[in-house]
C-alpha cells in the first residue's frame, strides 16, 4: 500500500509545483517586494533601451524654478502677476498651444492679473484641473480640501469664455511614486494633458502601457558638459522670470514659435517625481511638468505599442515551464546542463529587447516571474527525477552490494562500463587482518554461537574499514582483506589505512569485551599487515559471477606481514613503503625481515598510538645504536623497563641480526 501511495504523493507534489510555476508570472506583479524587483528590472531595460534624441522640435518648457521662487520670494502659491506677464510674452511668440501644469486651488490678491492675461490669450490654453473624484486613484494631492475646491471653481468661473480648457494632471505613479506608465481617468472627467495637447484619437487614449522616456543624445551631453540633465535637457527650458522680462523675452520668443509650451513648477521638494530613467541613471528626480513633456512627445508620435496582455504572459509561462522540464531531463554532463540553462536565461534577458524592436510594449512582461517559474519547474522535475533515480539506484546498489563492496557498487552505477572483465595496474595500500586462535576457539562450540560472535566481530571491523575509506575485498573465515586506492584513489589513502589499523585494534578490544560479557569467552588479538605496492585491480571472474579484487605480489606480501606479527610480537606490521607514504604516524622499527617473495628482506615497522611517541623515539634510537654495533646497555635498559612488551621480548632473540644489520629469516607460519 505504501509503495502505491508514494508515487501518488510525488505526482501531486510535482503537479502543485508546476501549477505554482505557471502562476508565478502573474503573482510577482502584485506581491510586495516581488513587484518592486519586477519594476526594478523593467526600469533597467527602460533606461538601457531609451531612445537617445536631440533637442525636441515641438516642445519647450517654461519653469517656475528655485531661482524664480527666490527672486519672487514666493514658492506656493506662485507669483501669479509674474506668471501673467510671462504668459503674455509666451502668447506673443505664437506657440502652437500653452499648457499650465499648475492647479490654481488657492485665491490670491494677484489672481485677477493672471485671469486677465489668460482671457487675452488667443492661442489654445490648457490648464490642469484638480479633480479629486476622477484623479484620486492615479495622482492626487490629499491636502486639497473643500475650500481649495471652491477657490478652484471660482478661478475657472472667471475664465468662462476664454480659450482655456481643463486637462487632467494625472501621471501613472505607483505606490513608490515612480512614474512608469500612463494612468487611467474616470469617465466624464478631463482628458490627460498629453492627450489633449496632442489630439490623441479616442481609441489610443485607452493606452496604459509604459511612458516612453527619451534621453538627450550623448554627443550633446559631451558638447555642453555634465550640467545638462539627460532626462530633461532634450526639452528647451526657460525660466518664468526670463519670459516675464520685457527686455529679454523678445530675444527668446522665436524659440517658442510653433512649439507647445508647457509651464510648470520645478522647485525643490515640490512636484518632484522619480522615473525609471532617473532611478537607474543616478539623476535627480524631475519635475512633473517634465514627465508631462515626455508623455506629450510619446502622444505626438502616436508611440503606443501594443501590450502583451495575460494571454501572452500565459503562453510565455508555459514556454518557460516546457523548457525547464526539458532541461531538467538532460542526462548529460553538468557543463551541458549549465550551458542549456545559460542559453535560456540569455534568451529571457533578450526578450524585452526583441519586443521593443518589434514594436511591442514590454511594460507588463514579468521577467522575474518567468525566471522564478523556470526555476520552480526545473527543480520540481529535477527533484522528482532524482527521487525516482535514487530509489532505482538504491535498489541496484543493494543488489550489487551482495557481490561487491558498496564503494564499488557506487562506481559501477556511475560508470556501468566498469562491469567489463578487465583489470588495471595501480599502486594500492593493502591490508590483511587475522583473528589469532579463532580456529581453536570454534572447536567444540555451538555453531550458532560461533556465527553470532564472528558476525559481531566482522561487522565492527568492516565498519571501521569503511569509515576510513577502505574498500572491502573479501572475508576469508575470520580474516579481512581490504585495500585503499581503488576504485577511487585519494592522496591520503595510506595515512587513512594506517589510522584504520590502529582503530581496528580498539574495535577488536571492544568486541572482545562484549563477547566476554555476553558469552563468557575472550577473543584472541587481531593481527594486521599493511603493504603498499603495484597490483592489478578490477573485476575478475566469469560473465555470470565476478569479484572486484586485487592480485599481485604486493597482495601476497601484505598477507605475509600479517603472519609475521606472530613471530615479531607485534600487533600491526607495515612495510617501509607504507611508512614512507604516511610519515605523520608514529612508528617503531623492528629490523629487516625476510618474507616469502622478497629475497632481500623488508624493513618492518609497527605503528603506535600518538601518546606512545616518546617510547617510539627511545626505541628507534636504541635500534639505530644496535645496528651501528653499539647500544647494548641502552637497549637492555629499555627492554627491562617494559617487560610486558612482546615485541621487545621477540627482538631479544634476534639481536645478532639487528646488530649486524642482517635480514632475519622467519620460520614458516
Amino acid at each position: 500500500m505504501t509503495n502505491r501511495r508514494r508515487p501518488m504523493r510525488q505526482m501531486l507534489r510535482l503537479s502543485a509545483l508546476l501549477l505554482l510555476a505557471l502562476a508565478l508570472p502573474f503573482l510577482t506583479s502584485v506581491v510586495p517586494l516581488a513587484d518592486d524587483l519586477e519594476h526594478g528590472i523593467h526600469d533597467a531595460y527602460r533606461y538601457a533601451l531609451a531612445q537617445r534624441a536631440g533637442y525636441d522640435p515641438d516642445i519647450a518648457l517654461v519653469l517656475y524654478n528655485d531661482q524664480v521662487a527666490r527672486s519672487a520670494q514666493r514658492t506656493s502659491p506662485v507669483d501669479r502677476a509674474l506668471l501673467a506677464r510671462a504668459l503674455t510674452q509666451i502668447a506673443a511668440a505664437k506657440p502652437r498651444a500653452i499648457a499650465l501644469d499648475m492647479a490654481f486651488v488657492q485665491a490670491t490678491t494677484d489672481q485677477p492679473a493672471l485671469v486677465a492675461a489668460l482671457r487675452a490669450i488667443r492661442v489654445p490654453v490648457f490648464i490642469v484641473f484638480a479633480d479629486p473624484e476622477g484623479d484620486r486613484a492615479v495622482y492626487w494631492d490629499p491636502t486639497i480640501n473643500d475650500a481649495a475646491r471652491g477657490d478652484q471653481k471660482a478661478f475657472w468661473d472667471a475664465l468662462a469664455g476664454s480659450t482655456a480648457r481643463r486637462v487632467s494632471p494625472a501621471i501613472g505613479v505607483d505606490r513608490a511614486r515612480i512614474a512608469r506608465h500612463w494612468p487611467a481617468t474616470a469617465p466624464g472627467t478631463a482628458p490627460l494633458l498629453a492627450h489633449a495637447l496632442a489630439g490623441t484619437p479616442e481609441p489610443l487614449r485607452a493606452y496604459r502601457g509604459a511612458i516612453r522616456y527619451r534621453l538627450l543624445d550623448p554627443e550633446l551631453l559631451t558638447a555642453f558638459g555634465t550640467d545638462i540633465d539627460a532626462p530633461t535637457g532634450m526639452f528647451p527650458a526657460y525660466s518664468v522670470e526670463l519670459m516675464a522680462d520685457d527686455v529679454f523675452a523678445p530675444d527668446y520668443q522665436p524659440m517658442l514659435t510653433g512649439r507647445i509650451v508647457l509651464v510648470g513648477s520645478d522647485t525643490f521638494g515640490a512636484d518632484q517625481i522619480a522615473t525609471p530613467i532617473t532611478r537607474v541613471g543616478g539623476f535627480e528626480r524631475i519635475a512633473g511638468v517634465t514627465v508631462h513633456a515626455h508623455m506629450l512627445r510619446q502622444a505626438l508620435d502616436r508611440d503606443f505599442p501594443a501590450p502583451l496582455g495575460p494571454v501572452w504572459t500565459a503562453l510565455l509561462a508555459l514556454a518557460a515551464i516546457g523548457l525547464a522540464v526539458l532541461t531538467a531531463r538532460i542526462d548529460q554532463r553538468v557543463t551541458l546542463l549549465a550551458g542549456a540553462a545559460l542559453v535560456q536565461f540569455a534568451g529571457l534577458a533578450a526578450l524585452p529587447v526583441a519586443l521593443d524592436a518589434a514594436g511591442r510594449d514590454y511594460f507588463g512582461l514579468p521577467l522575474l516571474g518567468l525566471a522564478l517559474g523556470w526555476l520552480t519547474a526545473y527543480f520540481a522535475v529535477a527533484s522528482d527525477l532524482r527521487a525516482k533515480s535514487s530509489a532505482e539506484r538504491a535498489f541496484a546498489r543493494g543488489a550489487l552490494g551482495r557481490y561487491v563492496p558498496e564503494s564499488v557498487a557506487r562506481e559501477i552505477l556511475a560508470d556501468p562500463t566498469r562491469l567489463e572483465l578487465k583489470g588495471e595496474e595501480r599502486e594500492l595500500t593493502l591490508m590483511f587482518t587475522d583473528l589469532e586462535g579463532f580456529t581453536r576457539f570454534c572447536h567444540g562450540r555451538d555453531p550458532r554461537e560461533t556465527a553470532a560472535i564472528l558476525n559481531a566481530y566482522l561487522d565492527a571491523m568492516s565498519a571501521v574499514v569503511l569509515a576510513h575509506g577502505g574498500t572491502l575485498d573479501k572475508y576469508v573465515g575470520d580474516a579481512i582483506v581490504a585495500f585503499w586506492g581503488a576504485p577511487i584513489a585519494q592522496p591520503d589513502d595510506t595515512a587513512r589505512a594506517v589510522a584504520c589499523a590502529l582503530a581496528l585494534q580498539q574495535a577488536a578490544d571492544a568486541v572482545g569485551a562484549e563477547t566476554q560479557a555476553q558469552f563468557g569467552v575472550a577473543l584472541g588479538r587481531t593481527r594486521i599487515g599493511l603493504h603498499r605496492g603495484p597490483v592489478v585491480v578490477g573485476n575478475f571472474g566469469g560473465s555470470n559471477r565476478m569479484q572486484y579484487t586485487a592480485m599481485g605480489d604486493a597482495m601476497n606480501i601484505a598477507a605475509r606481514l600479517e603472519g609475521a606479527n606472530k613471530y615479531l610480537g607485534s600487533a600491526i606490521l607495515v612495510s617501509e613503503a607504507v611508512r614512507d607514504a604516511a610519515p605523520d604516524h608514529t612508528y617503531r622499527a623492528l629490523g629487516r625481515v625476510a618474507v616469502s617473495g622478497v629475497a632481500s628482506g623488508l624493513a618492518l615497522y609497527e605503528p603506535l598510538a600518538p601518546e606512545q611517541a616518546g617510547y617510539a623515539e627511545r626505541w628507534n634510537a636504541a635500534i639505530a645504536a644496535l645496528e651501528m654495533g653499539d647500544g647494548d646497555a641502552a637497549w637492555r635498559a629499555l627492554a627491562e623497563a617494559h617487560p610486558d612488551d612482546a615485541a621487545a621480548t621477540a627482538l631479544d632473540a634476534r639481536l645478532d641480526t639487528i646488530k649486524g644489520g642482517m635480514v632475519h629469516e622467519l620460520q614458516s607460519k
